[in-house]
């Protein structure tokens, strides 16, 4: 199984210096997606096969549909099959092993 843990900020859109997002859950409106970003993800998801996992702040507060939805407004074609849980030291590393040890298959 191929994954990526998907960042909504900085990596599909864009982040401005000094710009402070509201906290979660963020309103779906706050920020627009870059076209040549969400191309780019497009193109490596598809040559990878991978799937989606969401790892950004935004899965706080929203159920994987609306993730879904979300993803499908801003062009992103993907699979989304999953979104990490939240650490209480709020440690993505922490979150993104949790998934996997709870997802992937035992051998």
């Amino acid at each position: 199984m191929r994954v990526v843990f998907l960042d909504f900020d900085g990596v599909i859109l864009p982040v401005r210096r000094g710009q402070r997002r509201p906290a979660p859950p963020v309103p779906d409106d706050y920020s627009k997606p870059s076209a040549d970003a969400v191309g780019g993800l497009n193109a490596a998801l598809q040559f990878s096969g991978a799937s989606v996992v969401v790892s950004s702040t935004w899965r706080i507060g929203r159920s994987l549909d609306e993730l879904r939805a979300l993803l499908r407004k801003w062009g992103v074609r993907a699979s989304v099959i999953g979104k990490t849980g939240v650490d209480p030291d709020d440690n993505r590393g922490v979150e993104v092993l949790d998934w996997l040890t709870d997802n992937l298959p035992k051998s």
